[in-house]
């Protein structure tokens, strides 16, 4: 996986400091939704699925095309959450949260 980052210098002298924000790029945030996809589509049914796929795709191609829109993002992470609640325990749940919350974070940076 490749990451990008970015370094911003503040002052200088004895009280100087970096910081250093690393993170993924728009390639690799397709692949972190999709690994999410396929471990909460492990107790989905066929046709739920099928709709995780699809909301995918629409995030796929919102990103591919640029588009400063989260929303489909936000449909994919809402399906997301409500099948994972549906069919995992609540520990995989909180998890699948937490997840989706910090890719949500990281498209916003990538798309503000």
């Amino acid at each position: 996986m490749q990451v990008h980052g970015s370094s911003n210098q503040v002052a200088v002298g004895d009280h100087a400091y970096q910081l250093v924000n690393v993170g993924v790029g728009i390639d690799q945030f397709h692949e972190l939704m999709a690994g999410l996809t396929e471990f909460v589509a492990s107790t989905a049914s066929p046709e739920e699925r099928l709709e995780l796929q699809q909301l995918l795709d629409e995030v796929a191609a919102a990103l591919a095309a640029q588009l400063p829109s989260q929303a489909s993002a936000h449909r994919f992470g809402n399906r997301l959450q409500q099948l994972a609640a549906k069919g995992q325990t609540a520990a995989v749940t909180a998890t699948v949260t937490l997840a989706l919350d910090g890719l949500l974070h990281i498209l916003g940076r990538l798309h503000p």
